[in-house]
C-alpha cells in the first residue's frame, strides 16, 4: 500500500474527533492570563499549559426554593468535560455533579446529559443538597460535596467562589455571607 492509500484509510476510518482537532501551537510564546470573573458570576480560569487549557463557569442561574446552579466547562486540549454546581444558599450546602460521558467522544462528558430525556436527575426547587446526592448516586453519577478539594484542581491562583450566586439572587441567606 502507498502512503496516500494508507492516509486516506485512517482518515476514512478514525472518529471524526480525533482528526478534526487542531491545536493552538502555543509553544513558549503562552503567557498565563489571569482568572476573570463576571459580575454575574461567571468566570474564566485560564489553564497552566496552553491557551488550549481552562475552566469556564457559566452565569449563576436561580433554580428556585434558594438554589441556583452553574455549568462549568473544563477544557484540555480537543477534550472538554462538563460539570454542574448545585448551591443550596439558605442551607449554604453545594454539590457538583460530573456530567455523562459522550458515547462517541469518550474523552468528553456533558451537563445536559443529566436530566430528562436522557438522563434521570430532576430538579425541584424543594430539593436539598442531600436529596440531589441522593438521586446522584442512585442514577450513577459522579459526584462530590467537597469543593475545597475541586476547587484546587482549577488552579493554583485565584480560585471562583461557587456561593457567588447566592449574593446576587439570595443576599440574606446563608451562602451570601461566606
Amino acid at each position: 500500500m502507498t502512503r496516500r492509500v494508507i492516509l486516506a484509510l485512517v482518515l476514512t476510518l478514525a472518529p471524526k474527533a480525533l482528526w478534526a482537532c487542531v491545536l493552538p501551537d502555543d509553544g513558549e510564546a503562552y503567557i498565563m492570563q489571569p482568572p476573570t470573573f463576571g459580575a454575574d458570576c461567571s468566570f474564566n480560569v485560564p489553564g497552566p499549559v496552553t491557551a488550549a487549557t481552562e475552566t469556564v463557569g457559566s452565569a449563576a442561574v436561580n433554580m428556585g426554593g434558594g438554589l441556583i446552579g452553574q455549568r462549568i466547562t473544563k477544557r484540555l486540549g480537543c477534550g472538554w468535560d462538563e460539570e454542574i454546581w448545585i448551591v443550596d444558599c439558605n442551607a449554604d450546602e453545594m454539590i457538583g455533579i460530573m456530567g455523562v460521558p459522550v458515547a462517541e467522544l469518550n474523552m468528553n462528558r456533558r451537563a445536559d446529559l443529566l436530566y430528562p430525556p436522557a438522563g434521570s436527575l430532576r430538579l425541584l426547587t424543594t430539593n436539598t443538597v442531600p436529596d440531589i446526592a441522593a438521586m446522584a448516586a442512585r442514577a450513577g453519577y459522579d459526584h462530590w460535596t467537597d469543593f475545597s478539594a475541586r476547587l484546587a484542581q482549577i488552579s493554583g491562583q485565584t480560585p471562583p467562589d461557587p456561593t457567588c450566586g447566592c449574593r446576587i439572587f439570595y443576599p440574606d441567606s446563608a451562602g451570601a455571607t461566606q
